[in-house]
């Protein structure tokens, strides 16, 4: 038999039916009496159709009791296991429900907490009593509107420590009628002891970066200037807000030339920086010319950092221009020294000497001491011209070699030997003899046997090839030139052709 959904009011209808006829019953027992075999089988229709919707009903609201409880259950166990802690507070502002994570969070039990007014509660900072007090009043007259409150407070767990909450207050209603409110307060001490740091570290970092004695400039993924510190508008002279929001080529401090410090312009000096970038993938270093407001030229040694995604940059420079100036300087006074020392070096003109008069203040003294030098040198030439003559002009090659140099490189030879060997001073300057042009396997091989034997003035013969192709063979003698003290300083070769 299916089971009839009947409501409430359908109950009562029946009962009242069912009364009716009770009545009409006690009214006319005769009647009824007279016709109880005729209605008898219809009353008991009624009857049974009556007691079958009791039952129907009856069942309907075990089912519904049956529902409810497991909801309340279902309810209950969400309030229990919330991660915050919850209570419901009836119109009277007095605390009527909390749930446990009160006890595993802060530590107070419920029976500390039910009972309360919210002022009254052992959680409360007794310093902060009357703010709290007020702050209360202020939201049972704002819970009617339906809004969530908010609010952050200082409040006290069970051990002592003060900890910070975020609390959020809502309109306990049922359907038109406001009961209370529900509150739920969530620890967030560690998150703002966390905001807090990173606040501090964010204020710190800002102030390391205007306080650096670096310019920083700073680009966001599409390359837009967001951030520079006070060095870089105190070298460039551009203020923030003529640079922040900017591209790198569109900014005022674009210049086209580098010049007399560098060849190129900012573009391409950056441009150079962004490809090492791409080709690296990691930080590039490199000097850019940047304009200034009052129109000088200033070179920065930039690094520039890529960070984030797209074009996000970090530019940290200092200023060369100083040195790059004084660079120019040096090698202004250094080609004014240069040309007096080549023509006195290379030239063999030793009456040349250096203009004091173009040198600079602080290079006057060197100027000073390369004239004396010349002077000096002068007069030794020409003490030495007599002997050095002799020495260009004699039969035989000679040639020397510093002692103390491992690599025995040829430090003087004379004009005979281009004689002997056909090739020119400058080809054999600087070499040890095995490097040198016209040796040959076998003469190296004798140079290495007889080299032990140098400090007993040894002679040996050695097969050459000279220049024009043509095979000799020389005999060397090996002598050595000693200082006071008798300490060999040089190694002498006598060289002569003996082909013949």
């Amino acid at each position: 038999m299916m089971i009839k959904k009947n409501s409430y009011d359908r109950i009562e209808k029946d009962l009242e039916d069912f009364k009716r006829v009770l009545d009409s019953l006690k009214k006319n027992r005769e009647q009824i009496a007279s016709t109880m075999d005729e209605n008898e089988s219809k009353i008991e229709g009624v009857l049974n159709d009556l007691v079958e919707d009791v039952k129907d009903q009856l069942t309907e609201l075990r089912e519904d009791k049956r529902k409810v409880i497991e909801n309340l259950k279902f309810t209950e166990n969400i309030i229990e296991n919330s991660p915050g802690m919850l209570a419901v507070i009836d119109k009277e502002d007095k605390w009527i429900k909390v749930n446990s994570a009160w006890t595993s969070t802060w530590g107070w039990s419920p029976k500390k907490l039910l009972g309360n007014r919210t002022i009254e509660q052992p959680f409360i900072l007794p310093e902060r009593a009357k703010d709290v007090e007020e702050e209360n009043k202020l939201i049972l007259e704002k819970i009617p509107s339906g809004e969530i409150l908010k609010s952050q407070r200082e409040l006290l767990a069970k051990d002592g420590s003060k900890r910070v909450a975020l609390v959020m207050e809502k309109a306990l209603r049922h359907q038109e009628e406001i009961l209370g409110r529900v509150m739920i307060i969530m620890d967030i001490t560690e998150f703002r002891k966390r905001e807090e740091e990173l606040e501090a570290a964010r204020k710190f970092n800002q102030s390391l970066i205007e306080n650096l004695p670096a310019a920083i400039w700073m680009s966001d993924e599409v390359g837009r200037c967001c951030l520079i510190n006070d060095e870089f508008t105190r070298l460039l002279g551009w203020e923030k807000d003529e640079l922040i929001g900017k591209r790198a080529f569109d900014s005022p401090f674009v210049c086209r030339s580098g010049l007399p410090y560098m060849g190129v312009g900012y573009t391409d000096a950056i441009r150079k920086l962004w490809d090492a970038i791409a080709e690296k993938r990691s930080v590039a270093a490199g000097e850019v010319p940047y304009g200034t407001k009052d129109g000088q030229i200033r070179i920065l040694k930039t690094i520039e950092i890529p960070y984030g995604k797209g074009m996000s940059r970090l530019d940290v420079s200092i200023d060369v221009t100083e040195l790059r100036e004084r660079e120019l300087e040096i090698k202004r006074n250094l080609v004014l020294l240069r040309d007096g020392i080549d023509r006195v070096a290379q030239e063999g003109e030793l009456s040349a000497r250096v203009d004091m008069a173009s040198l600079g203040d602080d290079y006057k003294r060197m100027g000073e001491n390369a004239n004396r030098i010349f002077d000096v040198l002068e007069s030794k030439v020409k003490e030495l011209g007599g002997a050095q003559s002799i020495i260009e002009n004699i039969p035989v090659g000679i040639v020397t070699y510093k002692a103390d140099d491992p690599e025995r490189k040829w430090s003087r030879i004379n004009s005979t030997m281009e004689r002997i060997t056909g090739y020119g001073i400058s080809e054999m300057l600087g070499k040890k003899i095995e490097s040198q042009p016209f040796n040959t396997d076998k003469a190296t091989k004798i140079i290495e046997e007889q080299r032990e034997k140098y400090d007993e003035m040894p002679a040996f013969e050695i097969p050459w090839i000279t220049k024009g192709g043509f095979h000799i063979v020389v005999r060397i003698n090996v002598g050595t030139i000693k200082d006071e003290s008798g300490k060999v300083t040089e190694y002498i070769f006598v060289i002569e052709d003996v082909t013949q």
